[in-house]
């Protein structure tokens, strides 16, 4: 049967709302109405049921601690007030009434503080941000409920009012609005909305009913499309400073909603996977910050990516790691702790990285419900690690153990679309090596503030922003990178995780180009770009291929950029060595053999406020060539203890159609790879022996590898298979049928492949892209510019029965229209 095309209404971003709930991966118990969810009704409701309460009740008796000796706090003491409010909830027992009330007294006098911090924010007709809102929600939710029988009638009636006000209000702002669900402000509105709802269920039904609707429907619903596509990796694509908000923010409501009934963050398999992403996120160690730092600057510090702007700052660390990461893998913990494997590496992952033992451990009422739950080792689970499906965030991990003096890399193979936070860091990577960075992009925020580097040429009076690509360890064009209006590349070309190697490659290109508009924000020196790389694990060692072409313009210098944590030393002519510490990278420059390399000190840069963090002995290792055509690059990083004398050995011959490069260590074995020539990445082949030069290899895949995170943990599905699907697909209404003849649409399905050809003749600037759906996995033509010709894509068909989707927008209107195509084989 041929292919049968169906209009999807409405049209715009809430077609793929529709479209993608069909991804429901797993098959849950049905939400209870909001109008009628089991909530308690007295206070407190928000956190806590019957059950919960009595156990922290008992954890108490065992763990009594006095919460602070402030007699009055500060706008910035909110944790205190929370850890006030707890002890207020369960010393009844062990404390004195007026004990217990001053417990109270105090939470409440910080939460009018709170109150007023929150009413000053300038709402400028929709225009205005408001940060308060997002900061001190959770604080003045919790005290306000679980000290509700201490509030007088005329406070009560005070933070009501407000409530009743403000909650409103905020959600019609402009940023963080319906449409921003990537927006940490948007997952701040829609927390505080549920808190609302809860808060005020049995007190004003009607307003409760309107927050809970705005925030588990009006909102949820899109964060829920934005999930299943763009966000279905479970990374937040703000950056490392962001990345708590969504962890965050969905912790203390989603528990409540849990106990009422209503398991709204269970409708997406997100934060499964964000559970992934955490436990592959971090160095290997308690890494410190800069070589010269003391064991105080130390911290368990994950990798950087966008906007990291409190990364070397240990104790705001502490604290984003406490208010973010440590809750929330706590609570998933404890939430999914029926379900298998996967809460127990939660945990375990909570007890390595020491929480409980900074300035800033974790709440004690998260604790109290969480101190007994089991835990899993993290040695059980993969090396290796992909974001599931891409998504804006396609970022691999990698490490040769899960011992603390590993070397553990983070590559991104992609970058978000423009939209807040992110960072022009496409095909950058980190490694790190037990508890020191050794190749490091300078982290920051970025958006013309004052972290800076030194500019290419190296004057510091002229610093550069870090968000630029030249703060990046990837690829300049021109001496300019990718744009932040460039187009992320979701998913990856060729992936491969195996014993003694993980092998990962992808087409950066679009990451460089405005294809919606070439002549806004395109770096236009370029032509293709793409980047290999391979972690061959047993020695420790991490190749980075790379095949440029610049556009036929006087401009043809191609940089491949390294950010060091110490001072490059030159070896030989083509080898350097970084050495931080107890730790060591060799670094193999093998192509272009033709190249300037320039190394730049990238501290004490003329107004850069934050460089202090850095300033002991952040570098750059600038390798230049300016040929015409096709250009590769090569670098080969070898990682190790400094005290060890054993250097890797490399290799390069090179054929007409190949690169073959040689690999060897003196006791740790030897490594063959093979990279085909040519500016695209296809085949290629790599071998590995502990003893002796391998005599057999393994192909590179020309697929990629899947991979998801399922409730016994991380899974690596084998090649050319598909994750399972889980659950059933929600029931959707059956699209209207209408005439597409105008369209010159023509398919045709020959060998298991779905064909479509567009004839664009009638309509000028029009991309075109396919979404194939097949259970869990989402197949992508990506998008292609159609301009007076016809273009024909294809997706391969799996099944017998599937869903495809074909989008068509033009440039000139930015409408779109959505197609659903039915192959029934």
């Amino acid at each position: 049967m041929k292919p049968q095309f169906y209009f999807l209404k409405p049209t715009g971003q809430f077609i793929l709302l529709i479209l993608f709930l069909i991804l429901s991966n797993s098959l849950k118990a049905q939400n209870k109405p909001i109008d009628d969810l089991d909530i308690s009704i007295t206070h407190p409701r928000i956190f806590w049921n019957v059950e919960l309460l009595e156990k922290a009740k008992n954890w108490y008796l065992q763990n009594p601690f006095e919460p602070t000796r402030k007699e009055v706090l500060s706008i910035y003491d909110g944790s205190q007030a929370i850890e006030l409010a707890f002890a207020y909830l369960v010393s009844e027992n062990m404390k004195s009434d007026a004990e217990r009330r001053d417990y109270a007294r105090r939470a409440i006098e910080w939460a009018k503080l709170a109150l007023q911090e929150i009413e000053s924010e300038n709402f400028e007709n929709g225009a205005g941000t408001c940060n308060r809102c997002r900061w001190y929600g959770d604080g003045l939710f919790l005290v306000l409920d679980w000290c509700f029988a201490e509030l007088t009638n005329e406070e009560w009636n005070q933070f009501y009012r407000s409530i009743i006000d403000f909650i409103p209000l905020w959600n019609t702002a402009d940023w963080g609005g319906i449409d921003q669900p990537r927006s940490n402000f948007f997952h701040g509105y829609t927390r505080n909305s549920i808190y609302a709802g809860i808060l005020l269920y049995h007190e004003n039904r009607s307003f409760a009913i309107d927050m809970l609707n705005h925030g588990l429907i009006d909102r949820w619903n899109v964060f829920k499309n934005y999930a299943n596509q763009g966000g279905i990796s479970g990374i937040q694509s703000e950056g490392t400073s962001y990345n708590v908000a969504i962890q965050r923010y969905h912790l203390y409501t989603g528990v409540s909603l849990i106990n009422a009934g209503y398991d709204y963050i269970g409708e997406t398999d997100y934060f499964r996977r964000t559970i992934g992403f955490n436990l592959y996120n971090v160095a290997p160690d308690r890494a410190y910050v800069t070589p010269n730092a003391s064991q105080e600057d130390s911290f368990w510090l994950p990798f950087p990516y966008g906007d990291a702007a409190v990364f070397m700052n240990v104790n705001e660390w502490s604290q984003t790691y406490r208010n973010g990461y440590a809750h929330f893998m706590l609570l998933q913990a404890l939430i999914r702790k029926d379900d298998g494997k996967l809460s127990q590496y939660a945990k375990a992952w909570v007890d390595k990285l020491e929480f409980f033992n900074y300035n800033y451990p974790p709440y004690k009422f998260v604790e109290a419900v969480t101190s007994d739950l089991p835990k899993a080792s993290l040695s059980e689970l993969p090396l290796d690690y992909f974001a599931p499906y891409g998504g804006h965030t396609p970022y691999g991990y990698t490490r040769n153990s899960w011992e603390k003096d590993a070397t553990a890399i983070h590559i991104q193979l992609g970058k978000p679309p423009l939209g807040g936070h992110e960072h022009m860091d496409a095909g950058s990577f980190t490694i790190a090596r037990g508890n020191r960075y050794l190749i490091i992009p300078p982290s920051g925020r970025g958006y013309g503030s004052s972290w800076k580097i030194p500019n290419y040429d190296g004057d510091r009076t002229q610093g550069i922003d870090v968000q630029n690509t030249l703060a990046k360890n990837t690829i300049l064009f021109g001496k300019k990178g990718s744009t932040a209006a460039g187009h992320t590349t979701e998913n990856v070309d060729r992936l491969m995780s195996h014993d003694y190697f993980f092998y990962a490659a992808n087409d950066l290109t679009p990451a460089y180009k405005n294809y919606d508009n070439p002549t806004f924000s395109s770096n236009v020196n370029v032509k293709k770009f793409e980047r290999e790389t391979i972690f061959i694990k047993p020695l420790e060692t991490f190749v980075v291929f790379d095949r440029t072409e610049s556009v036929e313009n006087e401009n043809q210098i191609k940089t491949s950029l390294l950010h060091t944590q110490g001072a490059p030393v030159q070896l030989t002519q083509r080898r350097y060595s970084v050495i931080n510490n107890d730790h060591e990278a060799i670094i193999d420059i093998l192509l272009p053999t033709n190249r300037e390399i320039s190394i730049i000190n990238e501290t004490q840069v003329e107004g850069c406020g934050h460089c202090r963090d850095r300033e002991d002995d952040a570098h750059r290792i600038q390798i230049e060539n300016s040929n015409e055509g096709i250009v590769y690059f090569l670098n080969v990083i070898q990682t190790k203890a400094t005290k060890d004398q054993h250097q890797i050995s490399t290799n390069l011959q090179e054929t007409d159609t190949t690169f073959l490069i040689s690999i060897k260590h003196e006791t740790k074995g030897s490594a063959v790879i093979e990279f085909e020539k040519g500016i695209a990445s296809t085949k290629g082949r790599i071998g590995y022996d502990p003893i002796e030069s391998p005599k057999q290899l393994t192909s590179l895949p020309e697929k990629p590898q899947a991979i998801d995170v399922t409730n016994d943990g991380p899974t690596w599905y084998e090649l050319g298979t598909l994750p399972p699907p889980t659950g059933t697909p929600d029931i959707i209404e059956e699209p209207e049928l209408i005439d597409v003849t105008s369209l010159n649409l023509e398919y045709r399905i020959e060998n298991s492949t779905l064909f479509i050809n567009f004839n664009n003749n009638q309509i000028a600037k029009t991309r075109v892209r396919f979404y194939a759906i097949t259970g869990a996995r989402i197949y992508d033509s990506k998008a292609q510019n159609v301009t007076n010709g016809n273009i024909a894509l294809e997706l391969p068909i799996l099944a017998k029965k599937e869903v495809y989707f074909l989008k068509i927008s033009t440039n000139m209107d930015k409408k779109e229209n959505v197609f659903k195509v039915f192959i029934d084989q």
